[in-house]
């Protein structure tokens, strides 16, 4: 998680409340600018909310017995990481969070598995995201059954899953004297 602020708006942060907005999305091969329902990512609570970590997951679904997690072998070694593109916008503030749609592989970190934010960046009431996705060919992948048999399986949708994880702000009273 990133540094820890001591103050919002000039007044002293008492304590953090752990806190997330997530959703989750299927989504097919070969498509473009896929956008999560438009309050998914809204932030409705009067705190303010202090993100540290932005958690991207995605699962391929290939079976009709449910959702897999599979190494993609062709036509190179790659996972759905590398077939997946995400563009984040700060719709209230009107600011790009990725300047264009990027591949979920180039913002997580290796040793985490999140966007790791090194300063929280705070949304308040009424303020949130819009997530856009793109993705790539999905092709056929080799999955790992309880036999240890490999079972060729074509990938038909990908879960798109986002979340915001942070703390909402408690803020201290203005002053000590009423």
């Amino acid at each position: 998680m990133g540094r820890l602020p001591i103050q919002f708006a000039g007044k002293d942060i008492t304590f953090r409340i752990p806190y997330n907005i997530a959703a989750e999305l299927d989504v097919g091969p070969n498509l473009s600018g896929i956008v999560f329902p438009e309050a998914s990512f809204l932030h409705n609570v009067d705190k303010p909310f202090e993100i540290h970590r932005v958690k991207i997951d995605l699962t391929a679904k290939g079976t009709p017995e449910g959702f897999i997690n599979p190494t993609v072998l062709e036509p190179q070694p790659t996972t759905m990481e590398r077939r997946v593109r995400l563009r984040i916008l700060d719709f209230s503030k009107n600011e790009n969070l990725t300047k264009s749609a990027t591949l979920v592989i180039l913002l997580l970190a290796r040793n985490t598995g999140a966007w790791d934010l090194e300063e929280p960046y705070t949304i308040v009431r009424s303020e949130g995201f819009q997530v856009q996705i793109d993705t790539l060919d999905f092709p056929a992948v080799v999955v790992l059954d309880t036999n240890i048999e490999p079972e060729r399986v074509l990938v038909q949708f990908v879960r798109v899953a986002v979340n915001f994880q942070g703390y909402l702000d408690i803020i201290g009273p203005p002053s000590e004297v009423r």
